[in-house]
């Protein structure tokens, strides 16, 4: 197809601040929390050209970046015992997914159950990026983190998405703490933009 002349929307994807949510997870004393981004669809001007359906959010650069800020990170024992790892998704060519039909009730004998299709997966080893939270003596109470999608020298693989887990362990805590916690243990919101 003809390559766009001029009139290419400014590259741009927002999330408002919210805060992180909790959930129990291998007792009363271990929360989790997990990020997930939408699917980003980082070489636009690809279109349908091999005649799959438009998917993601549109990227029209390949020079922007995913910045995710998180602000509560000087409150006491925010930081203590906390482990966050980012974990990217993708695919190369083709992006589709959906959710599983609703299970056949009579089940059918020998026919399998729907299954839910996700093109765009995980493709990276986790990776901990705890140190990037944690800046010693002098902690800001908020961070800012940069993500490049996956490719070199501004070629992205076309459809990317990225999810942080936060895994934090409350049993050292010096407070007593409610169970469940009456807020989210502990406070910290984040925003997001891509640009």
């Amino acid at each position: 197809m003809p390559a766009p002349q001029a009139g290419m929307p400014v590259p741009l994807w927002t999330c408002e601040m919210q805060n992180l949510l909790w959930t129990a997870a291998g007792g009363a004393a271990r929360y989790t929390s997990i990020i997930r981004t939408p699917v980003f669809d980082l070489r636009p001007d690809l279109r349908s050209s091999i005649g799959g359906p438009k998917f993601g959010v549109p990227i029209w650069s390949t020079r922007a970046r995913l910045y995710m800020q998180f602000h509560g990170l000087s409150a006491l024992n925010v930081l203590d015992t906390m482990i966050v790892q980012s974990d990217e998704f993708s695919n190369i060519k083709y992006a589709r997914m959906h959710q599983a039909p609703p299970a056949v009730i009579p089940a059918n004998p020998g026919v399998p159950p729907g299954t839910a299709l996700n093109t765009v997966v995980r493709v990276t080893a986790p990776v901990e990026i705890t140190s990037d939270f944690m800046l010693g003596v002098s902690q800001p109470d908020s961070v800012v983190l940069v993500f490049a999608p996956l490719g070199e020298g501004g070629t992205p693989a076309r459809y990317w998405a990225l999810q942080l887990t936060f895994t934090k362990d409350v049993a050292s805590w010096p407070l007593p703490l409610p169970v469940p916690p009456a807020t989210p243990i502990p406070l910290i919101n984040w925003e997001a933009a891509y640009y």
